[in-house]
């Protein structure tokens, strides 16, 4: 018996519509097993190593790198309002060119206030900060 980790990457729509990522990491074999549930939930399962605690580590990666992004536009929009540029322009600009997430510009569109949206992706932040720490503590 082996044992895979497969965390997911997607909101909760995505769930719905089964087009969540998959990060799966484990033995070849028993990932060829369990295949046919990921493809029934996922749009895609990337394969990340032999072993299962590398696809938490990505899990825990790409939640960090969320979370900074998320707290990047939290301030580049505080910067940008605080001079009197429309919110509206500046999401109209940053996505139709930049590379940005699309849950982080759905987070600033929900956001009521700016001091909502920081403290949220600060606590993400510090969340995922402390779990990439402990995981780096242990490789």
């Amino acid at each position: 018996m082996h044992h895979v980790a497969a965390p997911v990457l997607g909101r909760p729509d995505l769930a719905a519509a089964g087009k969540l990522t998959i990060v799966a990491g484990g033995p070849a074999e028993s990932i060829d097993r369990v295949q046919p549930v990921f493809d029934a939930i996922g749009q895609k399962t990337w394969r990340i190593g032999s072993l299962p605690q590398q696809a938490n580590v990505m899990k825990l990666a790409a939640n960090f790198m969320l979370a900074a992004a998320v707290e990047t536009l939290g301030e580049a929009s505080t910067l940008v309002t605080g001079h009197g540029v429309a919110m509206q322009d500046f999401l109209d600009v940053i996505t139709s060119g930049l590379p940005v997430t699309r849950t982080g510009v759905f987070r600033l569109r929900q956001a009521d206030r700016r001091a909502t949206l920081r403290a949220g992706a600060l606590q993400g932040a510090a969340r995922s900060e402390r779990r990439a720490s402990r995981a780096g503590r242990r490789a």
